[in-house]
Formats: C-alpha cells, structure tokens, sequence
C-alpha cells in the first residue's frame, strides 16, 4: 500500500510538474520573463532537466537576467548530466566559443569590409593628369578612368547583393553568439557597410570632378595649340612668300646686271678723198 500510495504521489508531482513547466513556457514565449524565471528557477531545483535547459537559455538570452554564459554553463550541465540532448548540444556551442572566440571578436570589432575590395574587386583610383598633350596620352587616359568605373560598377553590384542578402556574418559564428552579440555584430556591420557606401560614393564623385578638369584643361591646350600651329603656319607662308619675292628680286637684278650678247657694229675704214 505505501508503494502504491508512494507511486501516486510521484505520478501526481510529474503530472503537476509538466503543468509548471508548460506554464513556465508559455511565460516565456508571453515575454513575462520575471514569472517564467522563477517557474523554472523552481523546476529546475526540483531536478528537471527540460526547466535546467530553459534557465540555462535565458540566462544565455539575457532573458530576465543579465547574459551570464558561466550560470548558463552550470544550467546546460546539470541538464545534460540527466541526458538532454538540447543541453548537450548548447554546451558544445560554449565550447565551441572557447576555440573560435577571436571570430566573434573579428565580426564585433575589427571586421572592415577588406574581403569586399578584394581580388577583382579591388579599384585603385585611375592616374588623371592636370592635361594630356598628345593624342596617345589622352587615349590613355580615357582607358584608365574606363577600366576604373567598369571595376567601381562590380564593386556596387557585389556590394549591393551582399547587403541585401543580409548573410554576410557566418552563420556558425552568428550561432556562437548571444543576442547582445548579434546586434554589435550586426551594427557594426552595417556601419563598414554605410562607411565602404560613403566611400565609393566619394570616389566616385572625386574621379568625375578630377576628369571634368582635366577634359577642361585638355581641351584648353588643345585650343591653344591648334592656335599655334594655325599661326605658325601663316607664319611660314608669310616667310615662303617673303622668300620667293626676294629669289625674284635677285633674279630680276641679276638680269640688269647681266652684260649685253648682241654683236658690236661693225668699223668703217675712213675712205680717202
């Protein structure tokens, strides 16, 4: 009879136990986080090890809590000492987190969108002069900001999709994280992006204005070139000119100067008388 009365009791408390912990949750997925903590809080010191892995989560979430990974920690394993599974796997995360702590760093504090101005991607500004004096050099000058937009149009198009994916972070690394960790990670993301934007925007609008000035400038020698050379053209026919009427000038004074071919007359003896 006490054995029966005993079993009772146990299927009774597991009864009432499952309807705390099914109240527990639903305070939780209500938000109601201050409740939902002391529900499980009870539960979990009862020894139940579903209550055990929810108060690790929340104190991992900072859910009514502040984020505590080491009570997290002693939650999971005292779960997964009752064999949870899901406490088993959160405490391979943590470990996971001791081995690849530098990566949530790297995405927190020091990524700088170097891997997205990489390889092909990579568009050093184009060399323009204050002028180009040759044909050859202006052609130059016209492939290098050519090859530089085509290059500064990949960037954006990569750029653009990988913003709008919005996958930027490693979801391995976004797995280890807690949610205080996501946002940094994710603001500070988002401010490399809006930085790396600004940044192409500048050059963009730095090029355009460098090459406005330099077709201005170009075009001003080129106009005054064409200039010189008009007028030293018309120099050298005003010389030519010059010259023939002076060869003409000798030649005619050459002429007079000439002695006369045409034969003397001839002598008349004087006759006698």
């Amino acid at each position: 009879m006490r054995r029966f009365l005993l079993s009772l009791l146990f299927v009774s408390c597991g009864a009432l136990a499952a309807d705390d912990l099914a109240e527990a949750n639903r305070l939780l997925a209500a938000k109601d986080y201050g409740k939902a903590m002391a529900m499980f809080t009870r539960l979990a010191d009862a020894g139940n090890p579903d209550a055990q892995l929810r108060l690790g989560e929340m104190h991992w979430f900072g859910e009514g809590t502040g984020e505590d990974l080491d009570a997290a920690r002693r939650w999971f394993e005292k779960s997964a000492a009752a064999g949870n599974a899901g406490a088993k796997e959160s405490l391979a995360v943590l470990d996971r987190r001791k081995i690849h702590g530098a990566e949530i760093a790297y995405w927190t504090q020091q990524y700088d969108g170097a891997d997205l101005r990489a390889g092909k991607f990579d568009c050093p500004m184009p060399a323009i002069p204050e002028a180009s004096r040759t044909n050859e050099e202006i052609k130059a000058t016209k492939d290098a900001i050519d090859s530089w937009r085509a290059c500064q149009q990949g960037f954006m198009a990569n750029f653009n999709a990988t913003v709008s994916d919005g996958k930027h972070i490693p979801a391995e690394v976004l797995g280890m994280m807690t949610p205080s960790e996501v946002k940094r990670a994710r603001d500070h993301v988002q401010a490399v992006y809006a930085s790396l934007k600004a940044k192409a925007i500048a050059d963009v609008n730095t090029v355009a204005s460098k090459q406005m000035e330099w077709h201005k400038a170009t075009d001003a020698f080129a106009k005054e070139e064409n200039l010189r050379m008009a007028m030293r053209a018309d120099e050298e026919k005003r010389m030519y000119i010059e010259q023939q009427r002076r060869q003409n000038d000798d030649r005619r004074l050459l002429m007079d100067r000439k002695p006369s071919t045409k034969p003397a007359p001839p002598v008349v003896a004087p006759t006698r008388r």
